[in-house]
């Protein structure tokens, strides 16, 4: 996509990471997405962006359980497409 020389990807364990990042992306299940969710909160300085939440029948309370684990940070977009839910996170 063009964007590798200002993209950095690690396949680091998260509490290794030492400061936070401008934007972070996880496309990870829900549970796992709540389990690290104060990680997720310490590493992003601005935008967070999850995806990997089943949309079926209980897609609502699982998108609700993800938002609730990642507060304060706050729902700026939500987008479902084949099956599947993201949603961007803002501080």
């Amino acid at each position: 996509n063009g964007v590798g020389s200002r993209v950095a990807v690690t396949l680091e364990p998260l509490a290794v990471q030492p400061e936070p990042f401008d934007i972070v992306l996880a496309n990870i299940l829900a549970p796992t997405l709540i389990e690290l969710a104060p990680e997720l909160r310490r590493l992003t300085g601005r935008s967070l962006v999850v995806s990997g939440i089943l949309a079926d029948a209980s897609s609502q309370d699982r998108t609700a359980a993800v938002v609730a684990a990642l507060a304060p940070m706050i729902p700026r977009h939500e987008l479902t497409l084949d099956g599947w839910a993201a949603i961007i996170l803002e501080r």
